[in-house]
């Protein structure tokens, strides 16, 4: 009986959608064999993003903590597929445990497992969140294509998928003049 039992859980595991996420050989640095963001290690990931963003605090998801940080909280809860991009770039995606209703985090990386850009769709959470108004916040470089980056952050952003996170659609009226570029080095 438990064999039998263990057998079923075994193949349960298996098929399920966590199992499919575990490639072995998931890695920034080969982004393509990622079927989502949790597949990438985590320290690895944490690793790239903090030297892409630097240690700047910020009040996107809780208050006063570093990008990195709240970058990570967002990456680490239901993933969305990685998203391949023109150019060999892949777009990862995800929104905070337990804390979805339009917020989210994207991170666009290059083949090679160089962080181009990171985004955030927030409630600029300082003393109290603005539960009223949503907030876009895009990590790009100085130089580079940092427009075509604003431009797949911008689309990740206003689309169908973080929009489906959204509770109440007016909180994105307006949402045009709440977009900040912060421009790092590289």
């Amino acid at each position: 009986m438990f064999r039998r039992l263990a057998g079923m859980l075994c193949c349960l595991v298996l098929g399920s959608p966590l199992a499919a996420t575990a490639a072995p050989d998931c890695s920034l640095g080969h982004p393509a064999r990622c079927a989502t963001v949790n597949a990438v290690p985590q320290s690895e990931l944490a690793a790239a993003v903090t030297r892409f963003v630097g240690s700047e605090r910020v009040d996107y998801f809780r208050a006063g903590r570093p990008v990195a940080e709240q970058a990570m909280r967002g990456l680490g809860g239901p993933p969305d597929r990685v998203v391949q991009l023109p150019g060999d770039r892949f777009l990862f995606s995800a929104c905070p445990p337990h804390d979805c209703g339009g917020n989210a985090v994207a991170l666009i990386v290059a083949g090679d497992g160089r962080v181009l850009a990171l985004g955030f769709s927030s409630f600029h959470c300082g003393r109290q969140c603005d539960i009223e108004r949503r907030h876009l916040d895009f990590y790009v470089p100085q130089s580079g294509d940092a427009a075509q980056l604003v431009g797949w952050l911008t689309e990740w952003a206003r689309g169908p998928r973080v929009a489906s996170l959204v509770f109440r659609p007016s909180v994105d009226d307006g949402l045009e003049g709440r977009v900040a570029i912060h421009r790092v080095p590289g």
